[in-house]
C-alpha cells in the first residue's frame, strides 16, 4: 500500500512538472497563442496523464 502511495505521489509531482512547463513553453514561446489557450493545453495534459 505504502508503495502505491510513493508512485501517485511521484505521478502527481511530474505530471505538475510536466504540466507547468508546457503551460510556460506555450506562454513565453508563441506569443500569438493566448494563456487560455495554454491553460486548455495543461489541463489536456494533466487529463491525459491521471486517466494513463
Amino acid at each position: 500500500m505504502f508503495r502505491n502511495k510513493k508512485y501517485i505521489i511521484i505521478a502527481l509531482v511530474v505530471t505538475l512538472g510536466t504540466g507547468i512547463f508546457t503551460w510556460f513553453f506555450f506562454d513565453g514561446k508563441l506569443p500569438h497563442r493566448s494563456p487560455i489557450r495554454a491553460k486548455q493545453v495543461f489541463y489536456q495534459i494533466v487529463t491525459n496523464r491521471v486517466l494513463m
